[in-house]
């Protein structure tokens, strides 16, 4: 008599598989089902297995997991996402396991804030802008600890006049990270430090490594964003108007940067620049009328931008150009 196979806790496979798994003989299971008994019952009643092999029902269905994971994935730790649900920390990443998701390393586990882990996993607008004001004014770092062991986070440190720009970056990955203030002489500044191995490694992706100030170039598909080329403006830009009343604005970066800079302002507006060297750093500048075309390209209808440069935009469109 050929059975058919038999599915249980979301498994399907036939009898003599179940058997082997269950460490019994196929003819037991074979017996209950031929007298009538349930499957989950056939497979479970009077079964003594190994712990490790031991059939459990699911606690959760697929639509419960798939929130858990996503829940993983925004920031929340194994232990409180089993305190929420009401397991333990153990259910949760046997949850996660089953779905193929990468767990964290023991430091970020440990860590007391949240934030999204996908924040870069995806270019759009708004992380366009944020990858170029980090690329910008950011920097990714591996503090040595005692154990040897590097840990890699994300600093952005700011004037204390734009600490509501750093509360905006802190939206959009919604982290919950404090920001701190120091000074350094007479200078107040705000940081944030976000540790996490996967934003190091995406940013990595797009050239925002360690010690980029010598060697960043952005990767092609920023290099044709308008958002992105906005952050890095807000950054290490400047807007200046001279005592003779002439617009100027320019971009101080690595000499690679300002070559991909002046192919998006080539393609985009036809002018025509090439980078300057100043000392140890290079710089693109536009001046008059090109200067107005390159403001209106990146900050118009912008949503996200540093306020103070977004305002002195408008003011200065408004004067040279009437807009």
């Amino acid at each position: 008599m050929t059975m058919r196979p038999l599915e249980f806790n979301g498994k399907k496979q036939s009898i003599v598989k179940w058997a082997r798994e269950l460490n019994v003989k196929p003819r037991l299971l074979r017996v209950r089902l031929w007298r009538g008994w349930p499957i989950d019952r056939a497979l479970t009643d009077g079964i003594s297995v190994p712990k490790s092999k031991r059939i459990r029902p699911r606690k959760f269905n697929d639509q419960q997991e798939r929130q858990i994971v996503d829940s993983y994935l925004a920031g929340n730790g194994s232990i409180i996402l089993g305190r929420r649900h009401n397991v333990s920390g153990n259910t949760i990443r046997q949850i996660l396991n089953r779905h193929n998701v990468q767990k964290r390393s023991p430091t970020e586990s440990a860590r007391r804030y949240t934030f999204n882990e996908a924040t870069f996993d995806a270019v759009t607008d708004s992380s366009a802008y944020w990858l170029g004001f980090i690329a910008a004014d950011g920097c990714v770092y591996c503090p040595q600890r005692k154990t040897g062991r590097q840990s890699p986070r994300l600093q952005i440190a700011l004037s204390v006049k734009d600490e509501d720009h750093l509360k905006r970056f802190l939206a959009f990955a919604v982290a919950t990270h404090p920001i701190a203030h120091y000074q350094i002489k007479t200078h107040s500044y705000v940081s944030i430090q976000i540790p996490s191995e996967h934003w190091a490694r995406r940013l990595a992706e797009f050239g925002i490594t360690p010690r980029k100030s010598l060697t960043f170039c952005p990767s092609n598909e920023l290099a044709q964003s308008r958002h992105f080329w906005r952050g890095m403006i807000d950054g290490d830009g400047y807007i200046f108007v001279d005592k003779h009343n002439r617009l100027s604005c320019g971009l101080v970066g690595t000499l690679q940067c300002l070559e991909e800079y002046g192919r998006f302002l080539k393609t985009r507006l036809q002018i025509d620049d090439i980078p300057d060297r100043h000392g140890s750093i290079w710089c693109m500048r536009q001046n008059g009328r090109n200067a107005a075309l390159v403001l209106n390209l990146l900050y118009n209808n912008a949503e996200t931008a540093l306020r103070r440069k977004l305002m002195k935009v408008k003011q200065v469109l408004r004067k040279f150009t009437g807009d």
